[in-house]
C-alpha cells in the first residue's frame, strides 16, 4: 500500500506523509542497547570466574583439611645402612677429619587413602653429645608415596667429620668404642632433623618438618678397612688418647 501526500489549494503546504506500517526500532537506541548486553555479559563471565575460582579455593582447603586432620601420620623405619650407590667412596680422608658417605635403607608405612608426592626430603643429623653441631646431612629428589602402601627407598647421606668443631675428639671416641675397636660393639644413634616438600593436589606444595632419631649398626667394618681409606693419622691420635 502506497501513501501519497494530498494536495492543498495553491499557496498550501502539502500533508507530511505518515509513518509506515510497523514500529521500527530507532536506530539511535540501537547502541545503548547493545552496550548494555555486552555489559550483562561480562558481568556474567566475571560471576562466573569468581565462582570458579572461589571453588577451587574451597576444593584446596578442604584438601588441607583433610591432609592434617584426617590424614595418620605414616610410620618411618630405618631398615639399615648400606655403601653408597653413586660411586662415592665409602670412607676418604679430608682437611682436620674425614667424609662417610652412605645410603640409609628406609621403610614408610602409608595407612592414608592419599598418597603423596615428594618434591624433596633433607634431613641434618646430629651427633647425641654434641646437638648442636651438624654432623651430616642428605637430599633425596621427587619420591612418590602411593596411597595405603608400603614404600623401600634409599636415602644418601655424606656425614662430615671436622677436628676443630670437636676439638676433644669426642664422636670419633665414641665411635671406636661403639664400632668395637676399644669395648663392646654397640648400634650408632644419630638424632635428625628433616623438613619434605609435599605436593598436595599438584597445586599447592606444604613443607613439614620434624625431628627423630635413629640407631643403626657401625657402618666401618674393622680397624683395617679404615686405616686402608687414608685415615691412619686420626685413628693413630685416637689410639693416643685412648
Amino acid at each position: 500500500m502506497s501513501f501519497v501526500a494530498e494536495k492543498h489549494p495553491a499557496g498550501g503546504m502539502p500533508t507530511p506523509l505518515p509513518p509506515p506500517p510497523g514500529n521500527p526500532e530507532d536506530p539511535l537506541k540501537k547502541p545503548r542497547k547493545y552496550l548494555r548486553r555486552r555489559r550483562c555479559c561480562c558481568l556474567s563471565c566475571c560471576g562466573c570466574c569468581i565462582l570458579i575460582t572461589v571453588i577451587t579455593l574451597l576444593v584446596v582447603a578442604a584438601a588441607l583439611l583433610i591432609f592434617f586432620l584426617v590424614a595418620r601420620k605414616p610410620e618411618i623405619k630405618l631398615l639399615g645402612v648400606e655403601a653408597p650407590s653413586d660411586g662415592l667412596p665409602r670412607f676418604a680422608q679430608a682437611d682436620g677429619g674425614f667424609v662417610m658417605n652412605m645410603n640409609l635403607l628406609f621403610n614408610v608405612n602409608n595407612p592414608n587413602y592419599i598418597g603423596a608426592d615428594l618434591e624433596s626430603i633433607d634431613g641434618v643429623g646430629y651427633w647425641p653429645t654434641l646437638p648442636d653441631i651438624p654432623f651430616g646431612n642428605g637430599t633425596l629428589k621427587d619420591l612418590r608415596i602411593p596411597s595405603r602402601s608400603n614404600t623401600t627407598f634409599l636415602f644418601p647421606v655424606t656425614v662430615r667429620y671436622d677436628t676443630t668443631k670437636d676439638p676433644q675428639l669426642i664422636i670419633p671416641q665414641e665411635l671406636a668404642q661403639k664400632c668395637g675397636f676399644t669395648g663392646k660393639k654397640e648400634q650408632l644413634k644419630i638424632n635428625y632433623s628433616v623438613t619434605v616438600k609435599v605436593r598436595v593436589l599438584a597445586v599447592v606444595t606444604v613443607t613439614p618438618s620434624f625431628d627423630d632419631s635413629a640407631s643403626f649398626d657401625c657402618p666401618v667394618p674393622d680397624l683395617s678397612s679404615l686405616l686402608s681409606t687414608g685415615l691412619g693419622t686420626l685413628v693413630g691420635t685416637l689410639s693416643a688418647i685412648l
